[in-house]
């Protein structure tokens, strides 16, 4: 797919070196120490370069983001924090997100620690999506948050056009 690049990096609130927790089952793997509800064992440790999002898209010359995705295994609020300036300048329109209601990680946010970040920032949350209940109890679901400034192109050239 032309203008489609695949990174390997890990990122995070501010750059430099952190530990990542590689677990046998890999969709457990995060930043984060598992916690009471996790599944898996520990494989490894390994030291990996963290960037943020504004610095990734300032060394790219990438000036907004359409949809940012983030799946980062109860990191997503550093994530978004590493990316505050973007928030803050409008420059990111759509946020789709995985939360995590039940305590997969040690130290992970709670739902309105994220809520509360991304309201501050004027952000509005459109819905929850894609529930998943191990343990007959909400686990975790995904949640779709929009910068209520953004307009597609679409309707930017709509409003464009005058009225007769």
């Amino acid at each position: 797919m032309p203008n489609l690049f695949l990174n390997n990096v890990a990122m995070g609130a501010t750059p430099g070196m952190a530990e990542f927790v590689e677990y046998t089952d890999p969709t457990m793997s995060s930043f984060l120490e598992p916690g009471r509800d996790s599944w898996g064992e520990i494989k490894q440790r390994l030291q990996v370069k963290v960037y943020t999002v504004a610095e990734y898209c300032e060394e790219r010359r990438i000036d907004r983001i359409d949809i940012l995705k983030l799946d980062t295994q109860a990191f997503d609020l550093e994530v978004l924090k590493g990316a505050n300036r973007l928030l803050l300048d409008h420059r990111i329109h759509l946020i789709y997100m995985e939360i995590i209601f039940s305590e997969l990680y040690q130290g992970q946010p709670r739902l309105d620690e994220i809520f509360g970040f991304l309201a501050d920032r004027g952000f509005v949350l459109v819905g929850l999506y894609n529930f998943h209940y191990p343990n007959e109890l909400l686990g975790w679901a995904d949640a779709l948050f929009v910068d209520p400034q953004f307009r597609s192109p679409a309707s930017r050239a709509a409003a464009a056009v005058p009225s007769v």
